[in-house]
Formats: structure tokens, C-alpha cells, sequence
């Protein structure tokens, strides 16, 4: 399928209008979606491990370029800090992992052992609607949902 939709429905009951809204979700959105899903644990462990090199190597160049400062621990502790913030791996994984967790923290607990089950264990929607005893259907709706959200979150839809 190329495309997949969402419709969202409001029943008109003291005053609030019919509202159905179908989100079409484009292939290779969706495809980004799914690997910003199965990559989130692998992000989370790339910015762990990039601070923790950080932290366990010098100031930096720029550091030892700055010839009037004092070499204090604490402004070598700043100049980690401040690498640390500056770079650009660790701000990318960080803002995948930030619009994952936005997505996370809106979705029930069913939905977040499926997203576990089918992202995270790697298993089919088969062994994971098997495993969570509920119909593929289920699963398959709840990923599609999740990754509506997810790219509502990166602005690609």
C-alpha cells in the first residue's frame, strides 16, 4: 500500500459538528517514519556513547588555542559541556529521539507494547499480534497511527 490514512470522527451532540478527516501518509514518509521508529533505541545508545567520549577525552582544540585563560578543572568541565551541546550527531539523534518520545508519551499502553513488539523485538505483526493476543488488524492500525503522528511531528505531513 502507498498510501495510508486516519480518519478521525465527531459526532454532532450539543453542538459539536461531524468532522472526518482522512490523513494520507506517502510511501517514502512512511518508510522514514518506520526507520526513525527501529532506530530509536540505537540513538538513544549513539548519544550516550558520544557524551561519554566526550567527557572522556580533553577540552578540545579550541581549548588549547585560548593561551590567556586559566586551565582550571572546572573550565575544562565547561569546555566538555559545551562540545558536548555543539555537536551535530548528538543534536540530530537527540531531536529523532525527542519527536519519538513526543509520539510515545500520546499513545496507551497496548500501543506502546505493539510499537515495542513490532519495532524494537523485530517481530512480525503476526508474532506480535500473537504475542499481545489481539488481531493483526489492531497492530496494523496502531502502527499506522503511530507513524500519522510521528510524521505530523516532523512536519511531513
Amino acid at each position: 500500500m502507498n498510501r495510508e490514512g486516519i480518519i478521525v470522527k465527531t459526532k454532532f451532540k450539543g453542538g459539536i459538528i461531524l468532522l472526518k478527516i482522512k490523513i494520507t501518509v506517502p510511501s517514502h514518509v512512511r518508510h522514514f517514519c518506520e526507520g526513525e521508529f527501529k532506530s530509536y533505541p540505537l540513538y538513544k545508545k549513539r548519544i550516550q556513547d558520544r557524551r561519554q567520549e566526550i567527557i572522556n577525552t580533553g577540552p578540545g582544540v579550541a581549548y588549547h588555542q585560548i593561551s590567556h585563560q586559566k586551565k582550571t578543572s572546572y573550565s575544562i568541565e565547561m569546555k566538555k559541556i559545551e562540545r558536548i551541546l555543539m555537536d551535530r550527531q548528538i543534536q540530530a539523534d537527540e531531536k529523532s529521539c525527542q519527536y519519538v518520545e513526543d509520539v510515545l508519551r500520546g499513545m496507551s499502553e497496548r500501543q506502546l507494547e505493539v510499537i515495542n513488539a513490532c519495532y524494537w523485538e523485530n517481530k512480525s505483526n503476526l508474532e506480535a499480534a500473537d504475542k499481545l493476543n489481539i488481531s493483526e488488524r489492531m497492530i496494523k492500525r496502531y502502527k499506522r497511527d503511530a507513524i500519522i503522528k510521528l510524521a505530523i511531528r516532523w512536519g511531513l505531513i
